[in-house]
């Protein structure tokens, strides 16, 4: 599995400034020129802030709380990986 999602036509890695900001609009692809989008996800998120909000209580020290913080952003990435990808836009 790829650590960032990848042009669908030439395999290309999409910046990962593109997979997070500017979701839902339309860019190009740096090498073949093709529009691609990534469709606006609020879920994967949302469950992120809420999985670690009702954990951290459950921190006793704060190394504790980082590594929830960092397992929940892995877990944020993974889940955008899957149900997140660069799709062809239509023109």
């Amino acid at each position: 599995m790829p650590l960032t999602p990848r042009c669908p036509d030439c395999g290309q890695p999409v910046p990962f400034r593109k997979t997070q900001w500017g979701l839902g609009q339309t860019f190009v692809c740096a090498q073949c020129g093709r529009g691609l989008v990534i469709e606006k996800n609020y879920w994967i998120p949302l469950a992120g802030f809420i999985v670690f909000w009702l954990l951290k209580g459950r921190m006793d020290s704060g190394t504790e709380v980082g590594m929830l913080f960092v397992g929940t952003l892995a877990a944020i990435w993974l889940l955008s990986l899957l149900f997140m990808p660069v799709e062809r836009a239509e023109r």
